[in-house]
């Protein structure tokens, strides 16, 4: 039970946290709360366009294309397109976040856990769109 709370704390806490981001960015601070839509707002404040959100789903999309066309190197590629997409998205995501808020990209990639409630809470950092 003591796990589970401090874990439930946590996260909503971060909920919090991006709460107040999206209200610096002018963005519907509600929108943390639907599912798809929070993942569309989250890249729009970071790389500018919502629409990057798409980009971890373009391995699903090579791998449904390659086994209708049954097409072996499709399969290989949407395989190791996953694994380096997966591995690149959640950095970049962070860099233009810190980014965005006039901090330093690096140091939000390295210490995300701190920076990211050191930019929601303080008054010092404001979105520059």
């Amino acid at each position: 039970m003591g796990i589970s709370l401090i874990v439930t704390t946590i996260f909503y806490f971060y909920f919090v946290c991006y709460q107040l981001l999206f209200v610096k960015a002018y963005l519907p601070w509600w929108g943390i709360f639907i599912p798809v839509y929070n993942i569309y707002l989250i890249n729009k404040l970071s790389f500018g366009s919502g629409w990057f959100f798409l980009i971890p789903f373009i391995p699903l999309v090579l791998l449904i294309a390659a086994s209708i066309l049954r097409v072996a190197f499709l399969i290989k590629l949407a395989l190791n397109d996953q694994y380096i997409i997966s591995l690149l998205y959640s950095p970049f995501l962070l860099f233009f976040l810190g980014k965005r808020f006039g901090r330093s990209g690096i140091l939000t990639i390295l210490l995300g856990v701190i920076i990211i409630p050191v930019i929601a809470f303080s008054n010092k950092y404001q979105c520059e769109f």
